[in-house]
């Protein structure tokens, strides 16, 4: 019996079984906590993005370091539900003057204390084990980015009356836009010049200041390809009083000079100088017929699509003043016509100096077209004082500041300051339409005033994270240079019936739409255009052309530069040629929103197709998409 005791294997398996299934029921238990971790680990998170988002609302809305983490502590404690049973830690992090980040940032940690897994750690080891387990997540909520405004302002005359009045109708909502975003900057006290503007009111060119007259990016020193570009600048003024080329420059050379002025160099800037009239019956020339208001003519192609710094090592880099050269006047319009006319910017004292053939009746022939341009080029005339009761040229729109209309540039203002706001809205008020329309210079010097480098340096840094820079380009019509042909008659002609000395237009940013650029083929207007670009035209049509390729240019450069571009149309026409292609460069331009989407999933494009009656509407909007929160991580 003993022997078939001993034999007998029938219990085996029963404990074989037994011991097997350990490994089975640990695996089952682990899974079990493992579960259970990660429903705890996911409400421990939403817990934690809600407080962060709700902190950062808490902070934008006044509360001081302390109350901001003694609310988060409250709401996220109030928001953990099953999970407060395990041991879970919260900080958080708000801009401080000491700590000037963007965003709030909130870190938890819990120490999850599993059902199973201590037991099977001491099943396995034979020693006693805790077994828990430790999980950290972070949330981070921009409470508002700091963010720099440049606002491009149309300010050409169909903006005002008598068509329309579509100026007083931008300007309070221009001024709301500025409310907006400065309250918000009122509650970052932590952060400095949290919300800062720029103005940029823009007609046919744009003023940069008359301040900046020898600031460092101007050229002051007659460098630039562009600057004698409408003179002749090689003259003689009398015995030993010359102005010519010499030792790298133009200068006033000789005797005759005051000796405080021998050798110094001769610029625009002199020019301006030189301008003066008889004061009294005795003749004495006291008193200064014009001064520089400000305006400054394009840079070449491609500076006058980018923000590159100024530097006399790259002349054509530097910022030229416009001086806008006295056209000639009577002219007629052909030698056999009856017809004279006055030129549109006749304005000082005409063919001093200089030698015109004469007609039979003894009287000039202003339709020797080379000899009346070698008068309106050569410098010398404006050495001699106009008569005594001459008018004033220092007015907008006549004279060397011709189509300088706008009022000056305001460079970046902190906004969270009374002060600063207050001073931004009047420069916004003290705007007054008049002139044409050069939507891509405006956008230019709207990128400049944002710019960390020269001319104006109150920009962040580019690299800067948290930091939006944004341009807001608003215009009421297409792009205009117009020619002497359209501004006599109100018809465009591609010849020179109005233009004896073929200027080809007006003179503007971009100077004479007939004056080729340093020796090229080229003018200014037309560098930088596309193959098929009818280079040989000179109808505003053309003109108008150019200026959309140069403001789409501009735009890709800008964008690619991060600078945020909003455009608005106001009261355009789609159905006008024109005025629709400035729409489509507008649309274009945009960037895409960050945070608004089209029903396709794509972002919509920070475009406003603006009527006069929605256009506070619209700046509301844009109010709204600057001030939005978001979780960046």
């Amino acid at each position: 019996m003993l022997r078939r005791f001993l034999r007998d294997r029938r219990g085996n398996y029963a404990i074989t079984t037994a011991f097997a299934s350990l490994p089975l029921i640990g695996a089952v238990a682990l899974a079990v906590d493992y579960a259970e971790a990660t429903r705890q680990k996911q409400a421990m998170l939403h817990a934690l993005d809600a407080t962060c988002v709700a902190t950062a609302r808490a902070f934008l809305d006044g509360a001081t370091e302390a109350e901001s983490k003694a609310y988060a502590q409250k709401f996220f404690t109030g928001n953990l539900g099953p999970a407060a049973q395990h041991p879970t830690t919260l900080s958080t992090t708000v801009p401080t003057a000491a700590n000037p980040r963007d965003s709030v940032l909130c870190q938890s940690t819990m120490v999850f204390k599993p059902f199973f897994r201590p037991a099977f750690l001491n099943l396995l080891t034979g020693s006693p084990k805790a077994g828990t387990l430790e999980f950290s997540e972070s949330s981070t909520v921009k409470v508002q980015n700091t963010v720099e405004v440049a606002l491009v302002l149309d300010n050409s005359g169909s903006m005002g009356p008598p068509t329309s009045t579509r100026i007083d109708i931008l300007k309070p909502a221009a001024k709301a836009l500025v409310d907006t975003l400065a309250a918000r900057a009122l509650l970052m006290k932590k952060v400095e010049k949290p919300v800062q503007f720029a103005l940029v009111p823009f007609a046919a060119s744009v003023n940069v200041g008359a301040g900046n007259a020898g600031a460092a990016w101007m050229d002051t020193t007659g460098v630039s390809p562009v600057h004698y570009e409408n003179f002749d600048y090689t003259v003689n003024l009398g015995t030993n009083k010359d102005i010519m080329f010499k030792n790298g420059h133009v200068r006033k050379v000789g005797t005759g000079w005051p000796l405080a002025e021998r050798e110094t160099i001769f610029t625009r800037f002199e020019l301006y100088k030189e301008l003066k009239r008889n004061k009294n019956s005795s003749g004495t020339q006291t008193e200064a017929s014009a001064v520089w208001e400000g305006c400054v003519e394009t840079r070449p192609y491609p500076y006058n699509a980018t923000d590159e710094t100024a530097v006399t090592t790259n002349p054509a880099s530097m910022f030229v003043p416009m001086f806008a050269p006295d056209e000639h006047s009577p002219a007629k319009t052909s030698k056999t016509s009856s017809t004279t006319y006055t030129s549109l910017n006749n304005w000082w004292i005409d063919l001093e100096g200089y030698t015109i053939d004469t007609n039979s009746d003894g009287k000039p022939d202003y339709t020797n077209y080379s000899q009346v341009k070698a008068a309106q080029r050569n410098i010398k005339k404006y050495f001699t004082a106009a008569p005594m009761g001459s008018a004033n040229v220092a007015g907008q729109n006549v004279g060397p500041n011709q189509n300088c209309t706008s009022t000056p540039i305001m460079e970046l203002t902190d906004v969270s300051t009374a002060a600063g706001a207050a001073s931004v809205k009047a420069r916004i008020d003290a705007m007054t339409p008049l002139g044409g329309t050069d939507v891509p210079e405006g956008m230019a010097w709207g990128w400049r005033t944002l710019s960390s480098k020269a001319p104006f340096t109150g920009g962040r840094s580019e690299i800067e994270n948290g930091n939006d820079k944004v341009v807001i380009v608003l215009t009421d019509g297409a792009n205009t240079y117009y020619s002497p042909e359209y501004l006599r008659s109100g018809t465009d002609y591609n010849d020179n019936r109005y233009d004896p000395v073929g200027n080809e237009s007006d003179y503007s940013a971009y100077g004479y739409a007939g004056q080729k650029y340093n020796g090229t083929a080229l003018p200014r207007l037309y560098m930088g255009m596309d193959t098929g670009f009818n280079a040989s035209s000179y109808l505003m049509t053309n003109y108008s052309t150019a200026l959309n390729k140069h403001f789409s240019t501009l735009c890709a450069n800008a964008k690619a530069a991060r600078i945020i571009v909003m455009t608005v149309a106001l009261d355009l026409n789609a159905g006008n040629a024109e005025e629709k292609k400035q729409i489509d460069a507008l649309t274009e331009c945009a960037s895409p929103s960050k945070f608004k989407k089209n029903a396709d999933g794509t972002p919509k494009k920070l475009f406003w197709n603006s009527k006069s009656s929605t256009l506070t509407d619209d700046f509301k909007a844009i109010g709204d998409e600057l001030s939005n929160l978001r979780i960046i991580g």
